[in-house]
């Protein structure tokens, strides 16, 4: 099984010639630089681990990791960690075999993936992802806890990946965290990210959550927010929300040019 394809939409070619040609450039060291990498994927009980090759890693916009709290388990307090990964199913999740549970690489530097086995998860109630220890394969690439991309949820053939923001940690009982924490990257430059939440039924949700802007006095029309090729974060408060289903939607504008690119989120919430 290879990783989950991350969603991107309204894929869009650079704008200018210079952009094409620093993109045709990436493009060959990264087909070069692919020829060389020798993927490695173990076989444990209840997870697959290793190194492989990323798939759109130049989509326009694409979610990497959603979560509550990553615990910093590469310090001297938390050396030889026993990870666990905490997700809560929604009632009413009747195949508890279309769930996944993944962890890679923020900043690709080693193709780290891991991904779990079927499992039978519970519907309903929180569920724990454990026996991932980081001497097996996070702790000799190595891979730091504050470069590590997690995500869980649900495949939904009809309207795409479900997510369950997660946490991640060593201790019995994580710390309560009120915002969820989502990477993405982008390759695109952005002079601006707006970002909007509805609920299942497409009605718009009140965030409080400004747009993010490099040109808020509209005098810098080519300064750039989020250069393409990079990963970016932003913190999403949604404590004060019922639970359910909600639709967390990206819309990045690119500099010198009225185009937009987009990218829409299904998150279940649960407080």
């Amino acid at each position: 099984m290879t990783p989950a394809k991350w969603i991107a939409i309204k894929r869009r070619w650079p704008t200018t010639s210079l952009q094409a040609l620093c993109l045709v450039s990436l493009l060959l060291v990264l087909l070069v630089h692919a020829s060389d990498v020798k993927t490695s994927m173990t076989d444990f009980k209840n997870r697959r681990e290793g190194t492989t090759v990323r798939e759109d890693a130049l989509e326009d916009l694409a979610l990497i990791s959603i979560h509550r709290y990553i615990e910093h388990f590469d310090n001297s307090a938390f050396i030889n960690a026993n990870l666990k990964m905490r997700f809560y199913v929604p009632s009413g999740t009747s195949d508890s075999s279309k769930v996944f549970v993944e962890a890679v690489e923020l900043q690709d530097s080693f193709h780290y993936f891991m991904e779990a086995k079927p499992a039978k998860w519970a519907a309903g109630q929180w569920n724990v992802f454990d026996s991932w220890p980081t001497t097996a394969v996070i702790d000799s690439l190595p891979v730091r806890s504050d470069n590590l991309g997690v995500r869980a949820g649900l495949h939904e053939a009809s309207a795409g990946p479900l997510y369950f923001p997660v946490d991640v940690y060593d201790r019995k009982t994580p710390p309560v965290r009120q915002s969820y924490t989502v990477n993405f990257s982008t390759g695109q430059d952005l002079q601006t990210l707006q970002v909007t939440v509805t609920n299942k039924a497409g009605l718009p949700i009140k965030l409080d959550f400004k747009p993010l802007s490099c040109n808020e006095d509209n005098k810098r029309p080519s300064c750039v927010l989020f250069p393409a090729g990079t990963n970016q974060v932003f913190s999403l408060d949604m404590s004060k929300l019922p639970e359910g289903e909600y639709h967390v939607h990206l819309v990045g504008h690119i500099p010198r040019t009225s185009e937009t690119t987009s990218l829409s989120i299904r998150v279940y919430h649960h407080p």
